[in-house]
């Protein structure tokens, strides 16, 4: 929503019940567009190959860059808790994310992607 309206900065309030420390606040900060090509290339790890359980399709959609900072509610600290980098596809598909922790990093590869069947009737 924001990307389409050509918002480059936005924050939000979530709580997604993963964790007992409540809702967080998020600044994110969207940058440029991903080049399908570059987008396909990232799937070339040793990992995804060997899987080869990534249907492509759900990855040609318009992607771009993002960096999010998480900032827990309850905390009153200045710095955030954690950032993310990521890849945000159009279609609501994540196809590369790193977690900067303070002390350490996870770096987020897809290693299986399919299409699933709506069972919703609309």
């Amino acid at each position: 929503e924001h990307a389409r309206a050509g918002k480059k900065f936005f924050s939000a309030r979530i709580f997604d019940g993963s964790d007992t420390d409540g809702p967080v606040e998020i600044n994110a900060v969207l940058g440029r567009k991903i080049p399908e090509s570059v987008v396909m290339e990232s799937l070339k790890s040793p990992l995804a190959l060997e899987s080869g359980e990534i249907d492509k399709t759900l990855l040609q959609s318009p992607a771009l860059s993002g960096r999010l900072a998480f900032f827990p509610l309850k905390s009153q600290e200045s710095a955030a808790d954690y950032e993310m980098t990521a890849v945000f596809h159009e279609n609501g598909v994540i196809s590369d994310i790193v977690i900067d922790y303070p002390d350490f990093s996870v770096s987020q590869r897809l290693l299986a992607l399919e299409r699933v069947e709506s069972v919703c009737n609309s």
